[in-house]
């Protein structure tokens, strides 16, 4: 278990979306609801409840692949790794769905909102801007 996140409640991470989703399980294939936190730091972590101790698992979001998968579970979509794990997630509504792979999609490009809603775009597709505020990300969080 990862524990990086302890407590939802008392998260340390600044947490840009929270909620429950249902996600299938990798080697069985059954469905578990669980409370799922997108932070800041383009990770998303999923607990069995709000109140849980120490995450189940962790999601690395920069460079996975966000897409729809309705024809698995109703509201579902998927996330996919380079080389890693694929995870089939569920939402309660479409509404749900949408806000939840809107913020995926902008986390596998390590895009955070800013202050108006909007959300920051690199200077190009080198990822200079990105690398820059990765740098101080980590050290807001280090000091």
């Amino acid at each position: 278990r990862d524990k990086l996140v302890t407590g939802v409640q008392t998260c340390a991470l600044p947490i840009l979306l929270s909620g429950w989703l249902t996600k299938q399980g990798e080697v069985v294939k059954s469905w578990k609801r669980r409370w799922f936190v997108l932070t800041k730091t383009f990770c998303v972590y999923y607990f069995k409840t709000p109140d849980e101790e120490a995450a189940l698992g962790k999601i690395s979001m920069p460079g996975c692949e966000v897409s729809t998968a309705t024809k698995i579970m109703t509201n579902g979509f998927k996330v996919a790794g380079q080389g890693a794990r694929t995870y089939f997630l569920s939402a309660d509504s479409p509404v749900v769905m949408d806000r939840w792979m809107y913020h995926l999609q902008l986390a596998t490009k390590s895009r955070l909102p800013d202050p108006k809603g909007m959300w920051t775009k690199g200077k190009g597709e080198n990822g200079t801007f990105h690398d820059c505020f990765m740098y101080f990300t980590l050290i807001y969080f280090i000091l």
